[in-house]
């Protein structure tokens, strides 16, 4: 339906922004946390920059050995005749399929791991539960493939669990998300 009504991708965009986005930003702010406490700082930015695109990398890898040639999931659009209103929201899309949807993975990881009182842990009850109920809920929607989708956020979550910054995922994520491209280019052909 979005293919053929390019102004349906509203309707995912914003309740992507707001479930997964504005209500962990308004309970963080309400709770006082710092943006550090989520990785979003420069302490340790090139470590996770460098493990995101080994991340991204391997990702490519797999799809290029599925599809039997070189590929990505990045799909750019043709281009035609394109309206600001869309432009503008294909890059809010990129933006919350990517970095906000790590964010909120992130700020479950660490929320999850405050309550259950293992913050210090790479390995910890909250990264590991997170992962789960993420990849359940993916399962709904997306089927075995819900499993590479857990597998590329077990490995972010390492990536922020070891290096305490979120920055690189969310970069990495937003690079890799089969449906943020697909957003991208129905808005932008």
């Amino acid at each position: 339906a979005i293919q053929q009504q390019p102004s349906l991708a509203l309707i995912p965009i914003l309740s992507e922004i707001i479930l997964v986005g504005l209500l962990p930003i308004i309970f963080s702010f309400l709770n006082k946390d710092k943006l550090a406490d989520y990785g979003i700082t420069t302490k340790r930015l090139s470590v996770s920059l460098a493990l995101a695109a080994g991340i991204v990398l391997l990702y490519f890898a797999y799809l290029s050995i599925l599809a039997k040639h070189l590929t990505t999931s990045i799909q750019l659009p043709t281009f035609q005749h394109i309206s600001l209103g869309y432009a503008i929201l294909a890059v809010i899309g990129l933006l919350a399929y990517g970095p906000l949807e790590v964010f909120f993975v992130v700020w479950l990881i660490h929320n999850t791991d405050r309550i259950i009182k293992s913050e210090m842990k790479t390995w910890s009850w909250g990264l590991l539960l997170t992962v789960a109920i993420y990849a359940l809920l993916h399962a709904f929607s997306q089927g075995a493939y819900s499993l590479v989708i857990a597998a590329i956020m077990l490995a972010f979550g390492l990536v922020f669990k070891r290096t305490h910054n979120s920055i690189g995922p969310m970069i990495a994520f937003m690079l890799i998300n089969d449906y943020a491209w697909f957003l991208a280019t129905v808005l932008l052909r």
